[in-house]
């Protein structure tokens, strides 16, 4: 899975070029954090390519205030032979709702073997061609040669000195060098936002998107199967936005025009995606205002891929329990009734199906087989009215479309009391 950079922090170190195999060093780290809030339990640690570093050589930073730059000197494990790739681990927690693993980028040292016990002759074979005064695969070999290659000497009584000049002759030695990072993992924690929202953690993943080939109610469209990659973690509302929080982020009253539909925590329908959007956008207006969102994020309508795996939480039926006991649909009399009635998914969302439909963001067209990393699809059939993906059924049915793969299109300005929306905050 492709990682993606991080923007949070800043990272420079002071990291020699030669390196001695079997010794532990230490390395000089300038840490940044160029967001708008504190990061909280930093830490970080070092690492050679191919090994794991132990969990007790985490050093702790402990919290970075926003705008602040750290200096810190950090241990660092001796290489062994055929490691040559430096880098570094950072983990972060962002308010209480969001951890972060960074890795850093890779930086190539040359690690040598040092000079043997009492000066003892040492010869260390990289690249190519021979040089020196030791010519011979007789002598290589005894002196414990793998291979004939460019031949560095320590020798005599100096070996020792000889070696350790060559470390001091660094040409990188005293140069701090900024290391690109990328988030390794980011984990959503379940929140509550100053607008009353609960917002439940969907971590990033790989599914099955598309009917499976023996779901008999599938239409045609539904049948085209990707492997889909989400490569970022994001949040998703568990419930459906609903009457009273659309009045108490807008301002404005419930679009709702059924009066048995009014109630406070009846779910928001007869909005248009044109109207869902400017909610998200009012939102991370109101929360950013706050103080209260991770730098970088910003409220929005689910793509349809997102929509899809949060519907499955890992799940690959089409439904994610009994219909009757997960949704209000025709299978257990169909009535519009208020949010969280019904038992939620693996993931804690509720009414993923059934209740009313949910605005995507994405333009309804057939899936393009080729796009399986973050699919979205921006714009729909060339010559067609363009429209936006609706999901997850209705309590009017037909039940049919009450299952996880199933998808439909309606116009962006036409609203409907069996259309409704949940938002997803991600990174922007």
């Amino acid at each position: 899975m492709t990682a993606s950079p991080a923007s949070l922090l800043t990272l420079s170190v002071q990291l020699p070029a030669r390196w001695a195999v079997g010794t532990a060093r230490s390395v000089k780290v300038t840490l940044g954090n160029v967001c708008a809030a504190d990061l909280k339990n930093v830490r970080l640690r070092t690492g050679w390519r191919g090994l794991e570093p132990p969990e007790s050589r985490w050093c702790v930073v402990g919290t970075l205030r926003r705008g602040a730059i750290l200096d810190e000197t950090v241990p660092v494990t001796a290489p062994m032979p055929g490691e040559n790739q430096f880098q570094m681990e950072l983990r972060a927690d962002l308010g209480p709702y969001l951890q972060l693993e960074l890795w850093s980028g890779k930086l190539d040292v040359t690690a040598r073997t040092p000079p043997g016990a009492e000066g003892a002759v040492k010869v260390v074979f990289e690249n190519s061609g021979i040089s020196g005064d030791k010519l011979g695969q007789g002598q290589l070999a005894a002196e414990g040669a793998a291979s004939i290659g460019h031949q560095v000497h320590f020798h005599g009584s100096n070996a020792t000195a000889d070696f350790e000049r060559w470390l001091a002759e660094d040409p990188l030695l005293g140069q701090m060098r900024p290391l690109p990072l990328y988030i390794a993992q980011e984990t959503c924690l379940p929140w509550k936002t100053p607008s009353e929202i609960e917002l439940a953690g969907i971590a990033r993943g790989e599914f099955r998107m598309g009917a499976a080939p023996d779901d008999r109610e599938a239409e045609p469209e539904e049948r085209i199967r990707r492997e889909v990659s989400l490569t970022r973690s994001f949040w998703m509302s568990r419930h459906l936005i609903t009457n009273a929080q659309y009045s108490a982020v807008t301002h404005a009253p419930t679009p709702v025009k059924l009066a048995g539909h009014k109630a406070d925590h009846m779910p928001v329908a007869n909005v248009t995606w044109d109207q869902a959007m400017a909610f998200c956008k009012r939102l991370t207006e109101r929360e950013r205002a706050a103080g209260v969102l991770p730098p970088g994020y910003a409220y929005r309508l689910p793509t349809e891929a997102e929509w899809e795996h949060a519907c499955r939480a890992g799940d690959t039926a089409p439904r994610y329990g009994p219909l009757e006991k997960i949704g209000s649909t025709q299978a257990n009399g169909g009535r519009m009734m208020e949010v969280g009635r019904f038992e939620p998914n693996a993931w804690g969302l509720h009414d993923m199906l059934g209740l009313v439909f949910e605005w995507c963001l994405d333009a309804h067209a057939p899936y393009n087989l080729f796009e399986v990393t973050d699919p979205f699809c921006a714009e729909g059939p060339a010559g067609q009215p363009l429209k936006r993906v609706v999901r997850g059924g209705c309590y009017q049915g037909p039940d049919t479309y009450a299952r996880a793969s199933a998808r439909l299109g309606r116009e962006p300005g036409g609203a409907s009391h069996r259309i409704g929306f949940r938002v997803v905050l991600a990174r922007e």
